[in-house]
């Protein structure tokens, strides 16, 4: 669910009717008519309980993973 300038992947599709699409400009139309979050940033420091979903704006994020 996230938008990437100049990200780009290589795969090795397989599969029978498969359907190749180029959207051209796709980063500057999303960034035109979608919104963006802005103001005062907020703290969270506990995602365990929250819906991420109802999430808009940026993550910085540090990940633990236990062994």
């Amino acid at each position: 669910r996230a938008y990437y300038g100049g990200h780009v992947d290589v795969y090795k599709p397989y599969g029978e009717n498969l359907y190749y699409y180029d959207a051209n400009s796709l980063y500057p139309y999303i960034m035109k008519t979608c919104k963006m979050p802005g103001g005062k940033g907020v703290w969270h420091d506990n995602f365990c309980n929250k819906k991420l979903d109802d999430l808009f704006g940026f993550i910085q994020a540090l990940v633990y993973i236990p062994k």
